[in-house]
């Protein structure tokens, strides 16, 4: 999810559950079923304090570049 971030311009969490919701290409991508719950916001934002900044940003850098 945190590639949908980057690649969506999205500067919350809440806002990145939310296209998740209605894209069908990252559900695809995120390897979800169409109806099938995503995690709570507070999900990502927790994960987010308890890893560094350094994890997301490579993370996604090697999705997307």
């Amino acid at each position: 999810m945190a590639s949908a971030l980057r690649l969506e311009n999205l500067t919350s969490d809440r806002a990145i559950i939310r296209c998740c919701q209605l894209r069908l290409d990252i559900l695809y991508f995120l390897n979800y079923e169409l109806g099938q719950a995503l995690p709570w916001h507070s999900t990502l934002s927790r994960t987010r304090q308890r890893l560094p900044e350094k994890v997301f940003d490579r993370s996604a850098e090697a999705i997307v570049f």
